[in-house]
């Protein structure tokens, strides 16, 4: 899902040109084989990205759970709010996460 959204994301804000890093080597596998093997809740959704990613230069590469800041980011500081909090505060969450070079997408 998240991966979804990021390409959907960038190809709003007209960037053609991606490079995702996903910790999912299902995800991973999925975006190199163009496959449709989604579950049936998220195949519409996915046809869409995969239509997306048709007219974008997409990198796609696997990275450990401990290489993804975001994620590991996530993981340890999401779980503290409550789900409301959660549901209204994701972006402000974020935007206490450290940013280095590699992550300057943060700042905007």
């Amino acid at each position: 899902m998240a991966a979804m959204l990021s390409i959907h994301y960038a190809f709003v804000k007209g960037w053609t040109k991606l490079w995702l890093k996903s910790d999912s080597a299902y995800v991973v596998n999925l975006i190199h084989k163009r496959s449709s093997d989604v579950p049936w809740r998220h195949l519409s959704n996915w046809r869409y990205t995969l239509h997306l990613i048709s007219q974008m230069d997409l990198v796609v590469s696997h990275i450990y759970r401990e290489g993804n800041r975001v994620a590991d980011f996530l993981s340890k500081n999401l779980p503290l709010c409550g789900t409301q909090q959660m549901r209204h505060g994701f972006i402000e969450c974020l935007r206490h996460m450290p940013i280095d070079g590699t992550m300057t997408w943060l700042a905007t």
